[in-house]
């Protein structure tokens, strides 16, 4: 599936001012993919560690951040990591926070090897350790956007048509472009999904898939603990769905906590990006972000497929 964020993942490999790069987004927008698939095919060489599988790893971070030291230790499990050559991805990094205070360390005294680590629910480990600021690059990934999955799907024609002026389109085409965005509405952007949808042409197999994210979405939600009870995060999440396009008030989203809970686990849901938060901007005034009120605003989910789910549209 070819993704917009190919070029700059491309870019940073010979980028200048290159520093070990972290992709981040929800689980299952495609980050693996992305490196796997696009990224290595750039190196003689591509060493993946993936650190939520390799917990016996972990310790090697744990007694020393010396960045030599670190790499010694994974040769020994993965093969040679050759500066220059070798793209090192450490793939689930949040399950090692130290991990990613190592990253400091490789930009500090190895800028000549090329790191990239991904993961979700990262801003949760950044609670607990020091984050590398200036040391690092951030690349966020979302779920496909219409013109992506029209790529997806093969047809490219059609995703080239629409990012043209309408008034260039006949009324004939426009409504073709329209009735793919009918069912973009009900597929999303979630790459399992395009690809079931793609590969079957069923709605129903589309529906399925869309169904065993969410619950695998929703069974991360005991990873939020302590920091707020799990039960709370799902009815605020479901309820959150529900009042898309509503502006939200702390209070209607869960009758079983009070407001002030309720915000903090709007606040963590927002944090790990699974809703984004869209405040109220005054159209009169420019630029909108000066006029943003962040006590007014509204919701939206991840994915719109996903909400669809969850709305039980059909």
């Amino acid at each position: 599936m070819k993704r917009f964020m190919e070029q700059q993942a491309l870019a940073w490999k010979d980028s200048a001012r290159r520093k070990p790069l972290i992709i981040r987004g929800p689980r299952q927008v495609g980050k693996t993919w992305l490196v796997e698939n696009v990224m290595a095919a750039q190196f003689e060489h591509f060493v993946k560690i993936d650190l939520e599988k390799r917990k016996d790893l972990h310790v090697h971070f744990n007694v020393s951040l010396d960045p030599r030291t670190i790499l010694g230790y994974l040769e020994l499990a993965a093969g040679r990591i050759t500066p220059g050559r070798t793209l090192l991805f450490l793939d689930e990094i949040q399950a090692c926070p130290r991990a990613i205070m190592a990253l400091r360390y490789f930009y500090e005294e190895m800028p000549d090897l090329h790191v990239v680590a991904a993961g979700s629910l990262l801003e949760f480990a950044f609670g607990d350790i020091s984050i590398p600021v200036g040391r690092v690059q951030y690349l966020y990934l979302y779920p496909l956007t219409f013109y992506e999955y029209l790529l997806a799907i093969g047809k490219e024609t059609m995703a080239e048509a629409s990012l043209m002026n309408p008034e260039k389109i006949d009324p004939a085409g426009q409504k073709m472009i329209l009735t793919e965005l009918k069912h973009y509405f009900f597929i999303g952007g979630m790459p399992e999904c395009v690809k079931t949808y793609r590969d079957s042409g069923s709605m129903i197999e589309t529906f399925q898939v869309q169904s065993e994210l969410l619950d695998s979405y929703r069974q991360d939600f005991s990873k939020y603990m302590p920091r707020i009870d799990p039960l709370c995060l799902d009815t605020v999440f479901l309820n959150a769905a529900k009042t898309i396009g509503e502006q939200i008030k702390y209070t209607r989203l869960n009758d079983g906590h009070s407001g002030q809970t309720n915000q903090k686990a709007f606040d963590l849901l927002a944090k790990a990006r699974m809703i984004h938060k869209i405040p109220s901007c005054d159209p009169a005034g420019l630029p909108l972000g000066a006029t943003a009120n962040q006590k007014k605003f509204k919701a939206a989910l991840l994915d719109i497929g996903l909400l669809q789910r969850l709305s039980n549209c059909r």
